[in-house]
C-alpha cells in the first residue's frame, strides 16, 4: 500500500566452482518507488562485495516504500554482475531479475467536498476528510492543501501548523478518522475554475492526492 514500508529481498548464490570477485549489485528505483529512509531522493541503489566462494549465498535487505499512484503494478529490475578468474581485465558477467509489485489501495484516504459552485468575494466552506483504512497506527501523519492564487484564507477550525495550508498529526490510530473545514473567499469572473489540490503524506512521502474543482458563479 502507498506509505507503507516494505523490504525487497535480493537472495544470490554461487552455484559455480570458482570465486566470484567483485560482486556488484544495483538497481535503479522506478518513479513513485523510494527508498524508505533519509535517502529517500535517491534513485540508485548499490552494493559491492569483494568475492563469493563457491556454494556460498548473500542477501540483501532493501527497504522501500510506494508513494501514490495511478498505476496498479511497478517493475523492479536488479542486476548482479561479477568477473571470473580466467576472464579477461575488465570483462564481467551479470543476471538480470525483474520483479512486479502490485499496488494495494493506499493505507490513509482523503476526501475533499466544495460547493457545487461559488460567489467572487463571498465566504466558503472547504470540507476535508481524512481516515486511516487499517489496523495500523501511523506516525507522522500530513495533510497538504495547495489553494491557487486567487484564494483568500480566512480560518480552520483545526489550527494549521504550517502556513495555512499544511496540518500535522502525530499519530492516525487505526481506523480513525478526523475533519477539518477550512473557510475562504475567492476572486474572480463569473464562470472561471476553481481548484483545489490535497495530499495526505505519512513521515513526507504522498499516500493519497486528490484534485477537485468547481466554477465561480
Amino acid at each position: 500500500s502507498p506509505g507503507t514500508p516494505f523490504d525487497i529481498i535480493v537472495l544470490f548464490r554461487n552455484n559455480s566452482d570458482s570465486v566470484l570477485n567483485d560482486v556488484q549489485l544495483s538497481m535503479i528505483l522506478p518513479e513513485g518507488i523510494s527508498l524508505a529512509s533519509e535517502l529517500r531522493d535517491k534513485r540508485a541503489v548499490s552494493k559491492t562485495w569483494d568475492e563469493i566462494r563457491p556454494s556460498a549465498s548473500l542477501e540483501e535487505r532493501i527497504p522501500l516504500v510506494v508513494s501514490a499512484s495511478e498505476e496498479p503494478v511497478r517493475r523492479l529490475e536488479a542486476i548482479i554482475s561479477y568477473h571470473l578468474p580466467g576472464l579477461g581485465a575488465g570483462a564481467r558477467l551479470e543476471e538480470r531479475k525483474e520483479v512486479e509489485i502490485a499496488i494495494g489501495a493506499p493505507a490513509l484516504t482523503l476526501e475533499l467536498s466544495l460547493p457545487s459552485k461559488v460567489l467572487s468575494d463571498e465566504e466558503f466552506d472547504i470540507e476535508v476528510r481524512y481516515e486511516n483504512t487499517t489496523q495500523t497506527n501511523y506516525q507522522d501523519v500530513e495533510i497538504e492543501l495547495i489553494y491557487p492564487e486567487n484564494f483568500d484564507y480566512l480560518r480552520a477550525s483545526m489550527r494549521p501548523h504550517v502556513g495555512n495550508n499544511i496540518w500535522r498529526i502525530d499519530t492516525l490510530s487505526a481506523d480513525e478518522v478526523g475533519t477539518t473545514t477550512i473557510s475562504g473567499t475567492i476572486r474572480g469572473a463569473e464562470g472561471l475554475m476553481f481548484q483545489l489540490r490535497g495530499m495526505i503524506k505519512i513521515a513526507g512521502y504522498t499516500v493519497q492526492e486528490q484534485l477537485i474543482e468547481t466554477h465561480i458563479a
